[in-house]
């Protein structure tokens, strides 16, 4: 069946770990606009930037939201999280999960842990599809604007097609996208987003 309202997350329930800066923030943000009716973001340190983002979700529209101080390191994060946001949204149903809190030092291992992460969103784009109708994606960022020296960001820019590098909000619409009803046939796919890598086409061409 047809949504009623196209792209739209009214009536939803979303959790964006990392919700307060970056991405994360650009992620909420752009649920918010698109009409989501309860969020809770976590962050690491900052409360001051976790309310200032709070008000900006409340001012778009958001009935009910939460920030929770949680470190994505702590093996009892998920249950941490899960727990205050079923108490703090007075929720009994979780509708999105982005996982986007990340650590990227050492780098060896951050590549491992998004290769063990891929591999369990296929999995469970396998099991649940059926019995819950619940999909599972991943967004495979490239060319990413970050907080670094400037002539690693001119190194990324050659590298895009689109001749400059993504910032948050170039994510936080693919995302959206995946978490709408209209994506509901897209399951167990890495979405690949970089705005054209030079190298990659070249290889094809």
């Amino acid at each position: 069946m047809a949504p009623d309202r196209p792209w739209s997350l009214a009536g939803k329930t979303a959790i964006v770990t990392g919700g307060s800066r970056g991405i994360g923030r650009a992620i909420a943000l752009h649920f918010a606009r698109k009409g989501l009716s309860n969020i809770a973001i976590t962050y690491i340190a900052n409360r001051n930037a976790a309310e200032a983002t709070l008000d900006k979700y409340r001012k778009l529209g958001i009935e009910h939201s939460i920030a929770i101080q949680a470190d994505a390191l702590d093996p009892d994060f998920s249950t941490k999280i899960i727990l205050q946001v079923l108490q703090g949204l007075k929720m009994i149903i979780i509708d999105i999960l982005i996982n986007n809190a990340a650590n990227s030092d050492p780098i060896i291992t951050y590549s491992a842990s998004k290769a063990t992460l891929n591999s369990f969103m296929r999995s469970f784009a396998d099991n649940f599809i059926k019995e819950k109708e619940a999909t599972f994606n991943s967004v495979i960022k490239q060319n990413q604007d970050l907080l670094g020296p400037d002539f690693l960001k001119e190194q990324l820019r050659e590298t895009s097609a689109a001749d400059r590098i993504g910032v948050p909000e170039d994510i936080a619409y693919i995302v959206g996208f995946l978490a709408s009803e209209e994506s509901r046939w897209v399951n167990g796919a890495a979405v690949s987003a970089n705005g054209g890598n030079r190298k990659v086409l070249a290889a094809l061409g």
